[in-house]
Parts: structure tokens; C-alpha cells; sequence
């Protein structure tokens, strides 16, 4: 997909010259490959699926019942 991309935005523009395409698409690939990396090793958290209740929260207890929150 960013090859593709790339060769849309470079591919008839006399302006711009192949090795700065290449440049644009090395550079895109290795973020992806970094940002990959990253998750994969866990040093980023997963982005979850589904939230039931989103917030910011100062306190959150647990008694017996449901959680309590302290908004």
C-alpha cells in the first residue's frame, strides 16, 4: 500500500526524481516496521477491541459488588 502510494504521488511528476521516491518509501516502510516491532515486543499497549465504559478516572475501587469509579 505506501509502495503504491508513493508511485501515484512520484510516478508522472517531472519535479521529482526516483531516488527521492525511493527515500519517501524507505523512510514510510521503516516507521511501519518500527511501529510493528514496538507492538510486538509490548512496549506499546494493544488498542482494545471493544470499551464498555471510557473515562478518566482518579479512583477506582473494588468492593464485594461491581467496580466503583470516583470520576
Amino acid at each position: 500500500m505506501t509502495f503504491r502510494v508513493v508511485q501515484l504521488v512520484y510516478c508522472n511528476n517531472p519535479d521529482r526524481s526516483r531516488l527521492e521516491a525511493v527515500g519517501v518509501m524507505a523512510s514510510a516502510c521503516a516507521l511501519i516496521g518500527l511501529q510493528i516491532s514496538v507492538y510486538f515486543l509490548n512496549w506499546i499497549s494493544s488498542v482494545p477491541l471493544s470499551l464498555k465504559h471510557g473515562g478518566i478516572y482518579h479512583e477506582v475501587k473494588k468492593a464485594r459488588g461491581p467496580v466503583r469509579t470516583v470520576v
